[in-house]
């Protein structure tokens, strides 16, 4: 039985991958950790769904519950073959960074992860955390085309559903 953070992580992956295609032919999304010199090998479009420095929290909301709030790092990546269209683009096919940060808000937004967030714990607030913006001029990236890639991490919050742990 795999633990709710994999299981957030993954359904994370696969929704955003059904749910992006169409609009960003061949996007790559992977579940693994960021590294900045490690990257998926992805043709225009990336997005990792990386660990959260804080990524699971307990919370008591009655006497017998719990709920699990899981936190995941979302980095948006998209290389840099055109500035303006890289960043700003947003006509299809030449879509930018920040048309992927909205469509990617909007679509979390929307989704339960499959009935791993009920409708009951839904703050459509989710997406909402902070957002680091970082251009092409990143020293962590090594040499070659992984230098002209801008990014943006975004932090994805999940409660999930409260539930009682079994008696002992």
């Amino acid at each position: 039985m795999a633990n709710d953070y994999s299981t957030m992580t993954t359904r994370l992956v696969s929704e955003l991958a059904a749910g992006l295609v169409a609009s960003y032919p061949a996007i790559a999304v992977v579940g693994k950790l960021f590294k900045p010199n490690d990257l998926a090998d992805f043709t225009r479009y990336c997005i990792v769904v990386s660990p959260n420095a804080q990524p699971w929290e307990e919370r008591r909301t009655g006497v017998p519950q719990i709920q699990y709030i899981l936190r995941a790092d979302l980095w948006l990546l998209v290389k840099n073959f055109d500035e303006a269209a890289s960043l700003y683009g947003t006509t299809a096919g030449s879509l930018g960074l920040f048309e992927l940060i909205n469509d990617v808000k909007v679509l979390l937004r929307l989704t339960g992860l499959s009935g791993l967030i009920g409708p009951g714990n839904k703050t459509y607030d989710e997406p909402a955390g902070p957002l680091n913006f970082e251009g092409n001029a990143v020293s962590a990236f090594d040499s070659g085309e992984k230098a002209f890639i801008h990014r943006a991490r975004l932090v994805y919050t999940a409660r999930l559903n409260p539930f009682c742990h079994p008696r002992l």
